[in-house]
């Protein structure tokens, strides 16, 4: 656990030492989430916890994975005595924090706009689904996005289809089809914590000669 602890630090301070990128998305995702919530109102919760959780993890994995590779700092991290499952868990755990925490910032801002400006309050399953279902398959997608980066470098098509993900929800008819999440969202929360698991468990066979 020390050695967790130490990662997740590490990468915390790695993610503030990107300041352009932090303040362009966190600008991005306040926007999008005023935005969705003067033109949805309280349905725009959980569209807000999408754009937050998803546009979080694509940029923090990007720097965290693809960064080291870049600046040749990973190679001193896979030569030190330190397993590649706690390395992978420790990044995994610092990105999940800090777009959660980017979250709550956003769904902040947008439950305040939908009920001081439309007197709109979002429901027990709309939190539910923005504050568990939601970050859950975040960790999933950036678990995804952690073995792309380390075992096949950067691949355009990764970061193409994880942009086409975020600019589709702020689509209304995408919202209406992931209404049924929010009416049953035990579903999709037990899928995304096995993928999740899943993606943990084979982290551990990855051999460091295996990542470029």
């Amino acid at each position: 656990m020390k050695t967790i602890r130490i990662i997740i630090w590490k990468e915390t301070r790695c993610f503030l030492r990107e300041r352009t990128q932090l303040a362009i998305l966190v600008s991005t995702v306040l926007f999008l989430g005023v935005f969705s919530s003067l033109r949805f109102g309280s349905s725009a919760f959980f569209i807000t916890a999408l754009i937050a959780v998803f546009a979080s993890v694509y940029l923090l994995s990007w720097i965290s994975f693809n960064g080291e590779k870049v600046d040749r700092t990973l190679a001193n991290l896979l030569a030190a005595p330190i397993r590649v499952r706690e390395l992978f868990l420790g990044k995994i755990l610092a990105i999940s924090i800090l777009a959660f925490l980017l979250e709550l910032v956003a769904l902040t801002f947008a439950g305040l706009i939908a009920w001081f400006r439309l007197g709109e309050l979002p429901t027990v399953s709309m939190i539910l689904t923005a504050l568990v279902t939601i970050p859950i398959w975040g960790i999933a997608i950036a678990e995804l996005l952690g073995f792309a980066y380390l075992l096949w470098g950067n691949p355009f098509i990764i970061r193409l289809v994880a942009i086409l993900v975020i600019v589709s929800i702020v689509n209304q008819s995408f919202a209406s089809k992931i209404g049924a999440l929010i009416s049953s969202p035990i579903t999709p929360v037990a899928l995304g914590a096995a993928i999740a698991i899943l993606l943990y468990l084979l982290s551990g066979r990855v051999d460091k000669e295996r990542i470029t």
